[in-house]
């Protein structure tokens, strides 16, 4: 059980670091756009050497509120992962609570598949449109990973779901004399 807490402590702290790591490079992103700061590049990478010119400030605003629904489902995301592993730290492993984060993340999950290629669209307008014309660009795309992530996020939420009814079941038998 000592094994479960400590590696529980390990990833709830590398959660809350990730957690604030999102908010402050996708602001430092924005900041810089569109050179890369290190490795994180908030401009979508279909949109990458398209950006012909340096982004003024209102197309640096747009892209960061553009940008925002989806760092806030990461976020959320990520802080289901934190409580998550909150619990299992204090040896919560089949609470209503956990069955709630992981249905929690995997929704999220579901979500930003979903509202990613509908942002990355419009962000193309905003990157692109004071490139000369012919150079303005603006694309849907949809890729193995989108589709083995938004099957993952139902696997998740199935497991969810599946814990939820075994707890049901579990909790119909204690009643049971």
């Amino acid at each position: 059980m000592k094994k479960i807490k400590y590696v529980s402590i390990f990833f709830r702290l590398l959660f809350q670091v990730t957690f604030v790591f999102l908010i402050v490079s996708q602001i430092a992103g924005w900041t810089y756009a569109p050179k890369p700061i290190a490795i994180f590049n908030v401009i979508p990478v279909h949109y990458q050497g398209l950006v012909l010119h340096a982004l003024d400030l209102n197309s640096k605003i747009a892209g960061f509120f553009l940008s925002s629904p989806s760092l806030i489902i990461k976020l959320i995301v990520v802080y289901s992962l934190i409580k998550l592993f909150y619990l299992y730290e204090h040896h919560e492993f089949f609470s209503h609570k956990n069955v709630l984060y992981i249905r929690n993340a995997g929704y999220a999950l579901l979500i930003l598949e979903i509202i990613k290629p509908v942002t990355d669209f419009f962000l193309g307008f905003i990157l692109t449109l004071h490139n000369p014309p012919g150079f303005r660009i603006a694309m849907m795309t949809m890729s193995e990973t989108n589709i083995g992530v938004i099957l993952t996020s139902l696997i998740i939420i199935l497991i969810s779901w599946i814990m939820t009814e075994g707890r049901k079941l579990n909790d119909e038998q204690q009643l049971i004399i």
